[in-house]
């Protein structure tokens, strides 16, 4: 019995010590090679996601930097703007007179405030041309690109956030 079972394991040795594990060597290599290929671009990926990660930090940090334009406070600051904005003076057709009036609008972009600038046509044909303003409290007003006169509306609209505008209406695209 004893003979049998030192027999069956010197065959086993034998077996296992030949046979491997089933793979070969040329396979082996080739698995081997694949794994540091695998693992060499994952370490690039990684380098690159490092890379960007710092990246997005640096825009996030820039765009929390940037000041969104907002409404004039009110009245007076639109006047005290008026009055330390150079002026062009009068425009001497309708396609200046709208330059003026984006002058006008750049100038304020360039402090942070916002202003509109429209148009209308008169059963006449004529063109008129107005920088438009409302304040953070709601009160409209407008002043002609040429003068620069600041004009009452008596206007005034409720302000509302756009998120509570867009959860009232329906947004259709």
């Amino acid at each position: 019995m004893k003979t049998k079972l030192l027999v069956i394991m010197i065959l086993s040795i034998i077996l296992i010590t030949f046979a491997g594990c089933g793979v070969s060597q040329s396979d082996y290599n080739k698995a081997l090679e694949d794994k540091l290929t695998i693992e060499n671009r994952v370490k690039e990926l990684e380098t690159i996601n490092a890379i960007q990660l710092t990246q997005i930090n640096e825009l996030t940090e820039l765009l929390s930097e940037v000041k969104l334009p907002t409404y004039f406070p009110n009245r007076t600051a639109i006047v005290n703007w008026l009055k330390t904005t150079p002026k062009l003076g009068v425009s001497k057709d309708s396609e200046q007179w709208l330059q003026f009036a984006l002058y006008y609008q750049q100038k304020a972009l360039e402090i942070g405030y916002i202003i509109s600038v429209s148009y209308s046509i008169n059963s006449d044909g004529n063109i008129t041309v107005t920088c438009d303003i409302v304040t953070q409290d709601g009160w409209l007003y407008y002043f002609d690109p040429d003068d620069c006169k600041l004009e009452d509306t008596y206007l005034r609209v409720e302000m509302v956030e756009t998120k509570d505008l867009e959860n009232t209406y329906q947004i259709t695209y």
